[in-house]
Parts: C-alpha cells; sequence; structure tokens
C-alpha cells in the first residue's frame, strides 16, 4: 500500500505569521493611543477599576488577549529570526559538507579547472555530487588569497529526489594569512517529488 504523503504545516504557519501581523497592526496601535496616551493625558475618562476588573475576568477577554499576545509573539519571533540571520549575517548550519579535491597544481592560476566530490549531510537527507570548480582569482585582495566557484550535479539523494545540482562561491586561504578564512556558500538547486518543507542556503566551513 502506497504511503500516505504529509501535508505540509507552511500554511499553518504562515497562517499563524500573518494573524499576527494584522493584530498587531490593528490592535496594538488602539490599544496604546488609549492606555498610553488618551486616559493619562486626559482626553477620555478613565473606566473605574471595577469595570476593568470585571473585562479582564470574562474569559471571552483573555481568550482574546491571549491570542493578540500569541500570535503578535509569533509574528516578532519571525521577524526576528530572520533580521539575524539575513539582516546581520548571524551565521547559523543546516548540516554538514565533507569534501575531496583533485589538486593538481599548487598555484592555483586562474582558469585552472579541478574535479571536485562532496557528501552534504541536510535535514532533507545526504547527498552526493560530483562535478568541477574553477579558479576565478588568485590575486584579489592579496596573492593566494583564491576564489573559486563550483559546479556539481546530484549523483545521488533522498528518494524522493529527482536531481539537480549544487553550486558554490569559495574563498580559500593556503598560507594562512591574517584577516582571510577558507569557506564556501552553497546554494542547492534541487527537483523533487512531493511535499518538503523548503530548504534555505547556508554557509559551509571547510
Amino acid at each position: 500500500m502506497p504511503k500516505k504523503p504529509e501535508r505540509p504545516i507552511e500554511p499553518l504557519l504562515w497562517m499563524l505569521f500573518s494573524g499576527g501581523g494584522m493584530a498587531s497592526a490593528m490592535l496594538m496601535p488602539a490599544l496604546l493611543f488609549l492606555f498610553g496616551l488618551a486616559i493619562p493625558l486626559g482626553w477620555i475618562a478613565a473606566p473605574s477599576y471595577e469595570h476593568l476588573r470585571a473585562i479582564f475576568l470574562n474569559p471571552i477577554t483573555r481568550l482574546v488577549l491571549f491570542g493578540v499576545c500569541m500570535l503578535s509573539l509569533f509574528h516578532w519571533a519571525h521577524r526576528f529570526k530572520y533580521t539575524l540571520y539575513d539582516g546581520l549575517q548571524v551565521k547559523h548550519r543546516i548540516g554538514r559538507a565533507t569534501a575531496c579535491l583533485q589538486l593538481t597544481n599548487v598555484l592555483f592560476p586562474e582558469g585552472l579547472v579541478q574535479q571536485f566530490y562532496a557528501k552534504f549531510e541536510l535535514p532533507s537527507g545526504e547527498y552526493v555530487a560530483r562535478g568541477t570548480c574553477t579558479v576565478s582569482s588568485n590575486s584579489v585582495p592579496q596573492p593566494f588569497i583564491i576564489l573559486a566557484g563550483c559546479t556539481m550535479k546530484i549523483v545521488s539523494g533522498p528518494s524522493d529526489s529527482q536531481g539537480g545540482l549544487f553550486t558554490s562561491a569559495s574563498i580559500f586561504n593556503p598560507l594562512r594569512r591574517p584577516g582571510f578564512s577558507t569557506g564556501s556558500t552553497w546554494t542547492l538547486h534541487e527537483y523533487f517529488t512531493g511535499p518538503r518543507r523548503p530548504q534555505h542556503d547556508d554557509d559551509e566551513d571547510d
């Protein structure tokens, strides 16, 4: 009997995110205006303690306030996460890469093409890819700072993978010059069957 595909939870998460944005945009400004400006400055009469207590002891009021606070915090958490990742470029890992390079010229002349093999362990599964890396520059911003790009075909992957490729932009510092590191930014371009949680680009150090 064929296995029933799992339903992704992305629509639910986006619904919570959108609900949080709507709650924050429509309700929070009104509450801040009333309790932060209008009532303290005497523009409108302040409600009595007994009146407010009766309102907040009502189960429906508590449920509404809980929903507004929960959705607003969910919206904030999503914004804060991607502010750290995309805005502040806080490094985060989603997997591990193991690679092997066939090096034929230790001088790394520009235009040098080398065979490259890599295994990637990602949340969606394990991938094996083969291809080539090309040296784009060996003198920017200093001599023997190697800038290269790789393109590799996926030769094996998860059961639902139909194939694709990995691409990278890499820097190699063989002389360990201060102020420069060795690392790569990898991007996965993949075709697959069925629903799957989308993956994000990430940095993997050699």
